[in-house]
């Protein structure tokens, strides 16, 4: 990254390694620590990615942010530490493939929804049928050799997809310090001519202005649904 800011280099380079340093890893150090429940890596995200939302006007998700970092702060000791340890659930008991709370959430509505229990109060008996069944399926397909991405875990990368993405970087970008930085170097980006990081660092607005007002105008609660209606 110092190499791109130093010497003259192709301007895809450039936004690639920016968009690595400043987005990429840290948000697979974030998904990360969601699989293994790193409460301060999570946390600490939500100050990175205050400005990324501000200047994509994402502003519901700055808003989320700021709610965050506010909430974190004033919790009373006791409730952190529960709320540090249930940050995140694995919806199959193992470690280090663990996913966020409300993502659990919409999977387990979604599978109790497809199995049309009778009654509310099926609905727990509906829930230990369908972690059975997972928990068998997985172990039996394991065991036979069966390869079936489940979309509610994470799955492993495939060597296939790497080189298919490296493939087409280095044929946009070159495959050599020659291509990036020499004299021939490609002067064209195949991600566009905009330079967003630029405009993360110069906001429009202080950030520091913009979490007063934003705590200042708290958003209206949201309506309450009607008693009769039961989300399974």
């Amino acid at each position: 990254l110092h190499q791109a800011h130093t010497r003259p280099t192709s301007l895809g380079f450039a936004v690639l390694l920016h968009f690595l340093f400043d987005f990429g890893l840290p948000w697979l150090g974030f998904r990360q620590a969601i699989r293994s429940n790193d409460h301060k890596t999570m946390d600490s995200m939500y100050s990175l990615t205050l400005d990324w939302f501000r200047t994509v006007k994402k502003v519901l998700y700055a808003r989320i942010c700021v709610d965050h970092i506010y909430i974190t702060q004033a919790l009373n000791p006791h409730l952190k530490v529960v709320f540090a340890k249930h940050r995140t659930v694995s919806l199959l008991g193992r470690h280090g493939r663990n996913v966020s709370f409300d993502q659990a959430n919409e999977f387990e509505n979604l599978d109790t929804k497809e199995m049309k229990p009778p009654s509310p109060q099926r609905i727990n008996t509906c829930r230990t049928i369908l972690c059975g069944l997972k928990e068998t399926d997985a172990q039996l397909r394991s065991l036979l050799g069966v390869d079936r991405s489940d979309p509610t875990e994470y799955t492993y990368v495939k060597n296939n997809h790497v080189e298919a993405v490296l493939g087409v970087l280095r044929e946009k970008l070159g495959a050599n310090m020659e291509a990036i930085f020499g004299d021939n170097r490609k002067k064209s980006s195949p991600f566009g001519a905009d330079v967003k990081w630029k405009q993360v660092a110069r906001p429009a607005e202080d950030r520091e202005e913009y979490i007063q007002r934003a705590l200042n105008t708290p958003p209206p609660p949201p309506p309450i649904p009607p008693r009769n209606v039961i989300d399974l």
